[in-house]
């Protein structure tokens, strides 16, 4: 099977194991977010469901950075530390978690797919490296809102794209 990208609906059976987009427990993480009820339902259905749940560095460098950009620490410190704690810790006490080791995130191999995927399938260099690592980890689904991986087309690659 290619890779097919499906609507997250509640309740929906998620495919094991899975990565995920830093816009994910972004998501979940901000009641303020357009997309926090359904990212919460995904996120409850993928405990309910016990889910193995594959996690970067790289997802928690994306996150933080972007929340950095909306929540400025320079005028209010603490209320982007208090965003990123909560953050932080829905994603360091995940169960059925596998923090991916950083020698799969920067080995040559994920480098050059994640090059490829900038190159080729027209994405950002962050959303190239959340791929490039869910392929190499082995990932049967992706989650993400992100329409960029919508028409991504990579022979050899069986995955789902779960959209929320």
């Amino acid at each position: 099977m290619p890779i097919s990208v499906v609507t997250y609906t509640n309740g929906m059976i998620i495919d094991s194991p899975i990565y995920f987009d830093s816009n994910f427990p972004i998501s979940f993480s901000l009641s303020m977010h357009d997309k926090y009820n359904t990212a919460r339902n995904l996120r409850f259905d993928l405990i309910i469901q016990k889910t193995e749940v594959f996690i970067s560095n790289f997802t928690f460098d994306e996150a933080w950075h972007i929340l950095r950009r909306y929540f400025n620490p320079d005028t209010n410190r603490s209320n982007y530390i208090n965003i990123v704690t909560n953050l932080t810790n829905n994603l360091l006490g995940w169960p059925n978690a596998r923090f991916l080791p950083i020698d799969s995130c920067m080995a040559q191999s994920s480098i050059q797919n994640a090059f490829r995927f900038l190159t080729q399938q027209n994405l950002r260099a962050a959303d190239s490296f959340h791929l490039a690592l869910a392929i190499v980890s082995n990932a049967s689904g992706f989650i993400t809102s992100d329409n960029d991986f919508d028409n991504i087309n990579i022979p050899g690659v069986n995955l789902t794209i779960y959209k929320y």
